[in-house]
């Protein structure tokens, strides 16, 4: 069966947009969603293209438009956005505890939660005790939980799909893939849909 990949970053805003409209994706499509972290400055320091750094941060990259255009998406979507106060966060650790999640069938539900704690609330979580509490909340061991998360356990994972991503041509987060087809950012989501509808 067909099945979509969807990358996303946990520092993305867009990935939070785009994340909350996954069951409306696997509604309209009846398929299969793959929930796929990555960090994406390994991701752009693999492509040697990082549309963040200060030279680049221009256009829609500027952090002031980034904030007014999240607002609008949060209005459109009936859901909660504060911008962050990201220091001190831990993206590549977030993206393996997930991955720890993705063990017990819980990604989707993991991820959510980070990014209502980082988007819908304003407190990401930054410490291996936040991540912890947050698998014990969807009734995983935190103990056996959080020794994964000190000893590194998913690391390979974790480059594994940094490679996928690179070589379906993945550019940015969030993005989706079908196949060879790729659909980067949150507001390509209907012609995602109409892809598959009209395939």
């Amino acid at each position: 069966m067909t099945k979509i990949k969807f990358f996303y970053g946990l520092g993305s805003r867009y990935s939070y947009f785009a994340a909350s409209q996954i069951d409306t994706v696997k509604k309209e499509t009846d398929l299969e969603v793959e929930w796929l972290p990555l960090y994406s400055a390994r991701l752009f320091d693999e492509l040697k293209n990082n549309p963040f750094a200060s030279e680049n941060r221009r256009g829609q990259y500027a952090f002031e438009y980034r904030v007014r255009d999240a607002k609008r998406w949060s209005e459109f979507y009936s859901i909660p956005f504060v911008e962050p106060e990201t220091s001190g966060v831990d993206w590549p650790l977030q993206v393996h505890a997930c991955l720890i999640a993705k063990e017990h069938g819980l990604i989707e539900q993991y991820t959510s939660r980070l990014f209502d704690q980082t988007f819908g609330k304003g407190r990401p979580s930054k410490s291996h005790d936040d991540l912890g509490t947050l698998a014990g909340e969807l009734g995983m061991d935190v103990s056996g939980f959080q020794e994964k998360l000190l000893c590194d356990a998913k690391a390979d994972e974790a480059s594994s799909i940094l490679e996928d991503a690179v070589r379906l041509g993945i550019f940015g987060v969030p993005s989706f893939a079908v196949g060879k087809e790729v659909f980067w950012g949150q507001d390509r989501i209907p012609l995602l849909i109409h892809h598959l509808q009209s395939s």
